[in-house]
């Protein structure tokens, strides 16, 4: 016997849920005497009456009532993956925004992550614009946004990313004490932007750095760095992800709070399931 097509399966669930020629044909959106033909087929090709009349009413067979919920099942599954199928086809672009030290940090797992679990989509990473943020997540310029100073804002929902300890970077392997960290010459990024809270905390504690230079980018920094006497202050997975193999890494002698790394998004799109799919990737991507 052939087996009976998708939509013949799906006629049959109905038809044996509803007990109702008149409710299938409702359901599926045909004909009550096209559902009624239907069933008579089913009838034939299964052998079996399936529905029969007991009065008022339309009772299953015994093979019916075994068959019912594993129909029902089955077809549920079917549509969940289908389903998913459509809404991973529809991601073909993830556009966000964040600064380059944080594209150092994170843009390696990201594209691994969006790479196993959506192949056809694009993954755009833009400048993260402080003042214009909002406005470029309202009209979807950006998916998301990773930051540590979004902006507070009503329109804005926010969520910890993930959490990292400040690490300090020398050319020297000699243990970096308090009096050689406040001695040395410091160098910093007009882009980084940890260097305030590394400031706010030695102020905290009455001390204050020697800034001899700020560079353009962290290359230039860390290059710079390996030079005898220059330190460096940087969050540790720029660190790790940059493996500057001249340097030697030291704890700073001071405390330093940990960096806060916020992931932002509009709120007109907390529920677009497109959306909270990427913010699960970038929580999953930022995990180490």
């Amino acid at each position: 016997m052939k087996a009976p097509s998708l939509d013949r399966i799906r006629a049959l669930e109905a038809l044996l849920r509803t007990r109702s020629p008149s409710s299938a044909a409702a359901e599926l959106g045909v004909a009550r005497s096209t559902a009624t033909k239907t069933l008579e087929q089913l009838r034939t090709e299964l052998n079996d009456q399936l529905l029969m009349r007991r009065g008022d009413q339309m009772v299953l067979t015994s093979r019916a009532q075994r068959l019912l919920s594993p129909l029902g099942e089955t077809l549920g599954a079917l549509d969940r993956l289908l389903k998913e199928d459509r809404k991973q086809a529809s991601r073909t672009r993830a556009a966000v925004a964040m600064r380059d030290e944080l594209v150092l940090a994170l843009a390696p797992r990201l594209v691994k992550r969006l790479a196993a679990e959506s192949p056809q989509t694009a993954l755009e990473i833009l400048p993260y614009e402080h003042h214009s943020l909002c406005e470029d997540l309202a009209r979807r310029t950006i998916d998301v946004a990773v930051a540590v100073d979004p902006p507070r804002n009503d329109a804005l929902i926010t969520a910890l990313l993930y959490r990292e300890p400040f690490v300090c970077v020398t050319g020297d392997r000699t243990p970096l004490t308090l009096d050689r960290y406040l001695s040395a010459a410091h160098v910093t990024t007009r882009s980084h932007s940890g260097n305030a809270a590394v400031d706010t905390a030695l102020a905290h504690s009455g001390y204050k750095r020697r800034v001899v230079a700020q560079v353009p980018h962290l290359a230039a920094l860390l290059q710079a760095v390996e030079s005898d006497g220059l330190c460096a202050t940087l969050p540790v997975r720029v660190v790790l992800a940059m493996r500057p193999a001249r340097l030697f890494v030291h704890t700073p002698p001071v405390a330093i709070p940990d960096r806060r790394v916020m992931l932002a998004w509009h709120r007109e799109r907390d529920q677009d399931p497109d959306n909270r799919w990427l913010r699960d990737v970038m929580m999953s991507a930022s995990e180490q």
